[in-house]
């Protein structure tokens, strides 16, 4: 007889193959069931809706791109703008490789208080990332002509990077094969943020 360890496996394989192939706003809960080989009614007695099932696959993508990041940051071989070369990078590496997750995670907003959208669990991955990177890492590693400026700028490159993926996937561009095409892309974006923002 399955347990519901199982049962609750079998939705989520099903929910991120689908998610995959068809993005998360096309999929829904009857379609997930289908190819999970149970009921709808079986799926909510396991999770609360289609966005926490979601919720559920981004623990160990989130936990890993936290992980990534935290490791860059804390680098003694590297200088500050070859820090924030491979973090951009990551995050390109990031959405070409969860673009299901990118599209949720990221396209509302680079903040830490959507928690009327999104569940405590996926508001602190956020806060982590969000504190990570504007309250330490450009903090430490830049310098502009006040602190106010470096936050707009510092935001404005996130923005910038996250356009080039966004951009991207909308072109139906979803494979790791393509990230070379844009890695220019990226370069020059970190360079016309060191042209205001000096490193340290």
């Amino acid at each position: 007889m399955e347990t519901e360890i199982h049962t609750r496996q079998r939705i989520l394989i099903a929910a991120e193959e689908l998610f995959s192939k068809k993005g998360f706003e096309k999929v829904t809960i009857r379609e997930i069931g289908k190819n999970a080989n149970c009921s709808h009614a079986t799926i909510y007695f396991h999770f609360k809706d289609k966005k926490n099932i979601l919720e559920k696959l981004a623990v160990a993508p989130m936990k890993k791109l936290l992980y990534d990041l935290k490791e860059i940051t804390k680098s003694d071989d590297i200088d500050s703008k070859e820090k924030l070369m491979r973090i951009c990078k990551l995050h390109l590496q990031f959405g070409l490789s969860n673009v299901y997750l990118y599209k949720q995670f990221f396209s509302a907003g680079f903040k830490a208080d959507y928690s009327e959208v999104f569940s405590d669990e996926w508001d602190k991955f956020r806060f982590d990332i969000y504190d990570l990177l504007f309250n330490d890492f450009f903090p430490n590693h830049f310098k502009t002509s006040d602190h106010n400026q470096l936050v707009l700028n510092s935001k404005l490159l996130h923005y910038q990077v996250h356009g080039i993926i966004v951009v991207h996937i909308a072109a139906g561009n979803y494979f790791l094969k393509e990230e070379g095409d844009l890695i220019p892309l990226i370069e020059q974006t970190v360079y016309n943020f060191t042209l205001t923002s000096k490193p340290l």
